[in-house]
């Protein structure tokens, strides 16, 4: 996505993602992915690049091509006809990739509730960005204060090296940590509610959270079953707008967040 000059900090209004709205299939964690990956270039580029190739039974390879084919239709990229990662056009069969990942465990609603009914909670974080996959790019954890508190308590912490953090299950209070020189930067948060089931786990409410950083510090949004993003009112406070959406009484509620490490610009690479 090209940047523009904005004085007024927001930057390049992003592309709205689908609404994943359809059917009796869980949608809620390929809602998260998608807003994720179509929300931070660079997630796009750790996924791309990992170090084993994509593999049809993967999940990477198809939902890349559906992000770009659903998000980025100006910029269409031809799938190589001998590929066996071919384009996607229908929701239910995109969020079946991601869904595969979802650990069986997470079935029995005995034990995880309503996380079990939507296929959504930090176990299928852990399985999508493994560490052999990801050891030295992505962390994914349940709470980003307890991983600074730790690694400021002198512990060893597996944030050291990673681009990117993914904190599931915490409201995020404030945008930036610092940990041992290095600091990390809120870009995104998705949080998925629903305030009664109705038998039909693809039936939930969405908010999708983006900002650009690095000096575009203003934050856009876009409501599940809205097609346009919108921005937040600079007067506006996102953190406690997100404490109100999670206070609400629902049957379900889940919160990710994406923080990224602040790096300095080599402007001669380029060149």
């Amino acid at each position: 996505m090209l940047q523009t000059e904005d004085q007024t900090g927001y930057g390049t209004l992003f592309y709205p993602i689908p609404h994943f709205n359809t059917g009796k299939v869980p949608l809620a964690l390929v809602w998260t992915v998608f807003g994720m990956i179509a929300g931070y270039s660079e997630l796009w580029h750790v996924i791309d690049t990992k170090p084993t190739s994509f593999n049809w039974s993967g999940w990477e390879g198809w939902i890349l091509t559906a992000i770009q084919s659903k998000c980025f239709e100006f910029d269409p990229i031809t799938v190589e006809r001998r590929s066996p990662i071919s384009k996607l056009t229908r929701l239910p069969d995109m969020a079946s990739k991601v869904n595969a990942f979802v650990p069986p465990e997470l079935g029995d609603e005995e034990v995880f509730g309503s996380a079990a009914f939507y296929k959504l909670d930090i176990n299928c974080f852990w399985r999508l960005f493994p560490a052999a996959d990801y050891s030295s790019t992505v962390a994914v954890v349940d709470s980003m204060e307890e991983s600074i508190m730790e690694a400021m308590a002198g512990e060893p912490s597996n944030l050291d090296s990673k681009k990117i953090v993914i904190a599931v299950g915490e409201a995020p209070t404030r945008g930036h940590h610092t940990i041992r020189g290095s600091v990390f930067e809120l870009r995104i948060v998705c949080i998925v509610r629903a305030k009664e089931r109705d038998g039909r786990p693809s039936h939930y409410d969405a908010i999708w959270y983006i900002q650009h950083g690095d000096g575009f510090s203003h934050w856009q949004k876009q409501e599940r079953g809205e097609s346009i993003i919108t921005h937040l009112l600079p007067g506006e406070d996102l953190y406690g707008n997100i404490q109100d959406v999670l206070e609400e009484d629902c049957d379900f509620v889940e919160c990710v967040s994406v923080y990224v490490r602040q790096e300095d610009i080599n402007v001669n690479q380029w060149r």
